[in-house]
């Protein structure tokens, strides 16, 4: 586990918020193979918190033994897929609800979007949702925190 990981399962248990995923059924979504997870935040104890989707690709599965891996193999086992950690969540969450702290128009911009699409306002309104979300659950300087911790993952 990285000091990343570390970092961000410390700044969670000091601001008293529990992490949990579950799930991982592996679905389509369009046409990308990926495991679906279900987490929350929670401020414990039973404070402010939200539920949210979360996927990830198929390569994100525990690891086996070789014999596992061949499908030619009487031992071979479908591979189970690994849970997602508060900090892969947490980076993808906090990249989204930045879209808050700036203009529709502004976000477009910066990330390539027309400023005419309705696709792009309502995936920017998701993202603001998002922001507002995590605001609800850590304060201003535990998201800061966040950010450090997670700036280069």
């Amino acid at each position: 586990m990285s000091t990343a990981h570390e970092t961000v399962d410390k700044i969670l248990t000091d601001a008293s918020v529990r992490f949990v995923a579950t799930g991982g059924a592996r679905i389509k979504l369009d046409t990308w193979d990926c495991y679906l997870w279900d987490v929350s935040l929670q401020k414990m104890p039973q404070g402010a918190g939200f539920r949210t989707p979360y996927h990830c690709g198929v390569a994100h599965v525990e690891q086996r033994k070789k014999a596992q891996c061949d499908p030619y193999s009487w031992q071979y086992r479908e591979p189970k897929p690994k849970a997602p950690s508060a900090a892969d969540v947490l980076y993808c969450l906090l990249s989204d609800g930045r879209a808050c702290d700036q203009s529709f128009d502004d976000w477009c911009s910066e990330l390539g979007e027309s400023n005419d699409s309705i696709k792009a306002l309502a995936t920017y309104q998701a993202c603001c949702k998002t922001g507002k979300q995590l605001r609800s659950v850590f304060t201003s300087t535990e998201l800061a925190a966040l950010e450090v911790a997670l700036q280069d993952f």
